[in-house]
């Protein structure tokens, strides 16, 4: 956590834009790995052509990247703990 604070700063100052931005991506990052997990998770009827209107699909990652209990997460620069823990656990 430190050490990507000490990161932003060093790239940003102190220009708040730059802190957001990091947890923006963070945040981005998480939702596509969100969706990839539910791809392996329910196998090939997650992506298939045959389901429902292709948009459908989308929406099932799309509720965990725009639900508004992540405001907190992404908008507040001292909460991007949530996010990192959330890439790292799913990256590893």
């Amino acid at each position: 956590m430190y050490i990507i604070d000490m990161l932003d700063f060093h790239l940003f100052g102190f220009n708040p834009m730059g802190f957001h931005l990091v947890n923006v991506l963070f945040h981005a990052a998480v939702s596509v790995l969100v969706f990839v997990i539910a791809l392996k998770l329910f196998g090939e009827e997650f992506g298939a052509s045959s389901s429902p209107p292709w948009h459908s699909r989308l929406l099932r990652c799309d509720t965990f990247s725009n639900h508004p209990v992540h405001t907190e997460a992404v908008t507040w620069v001292a909460a991007c703990r949530a996010s990192l823990q959330l890439f790292f656990v799913f990256f590893l």
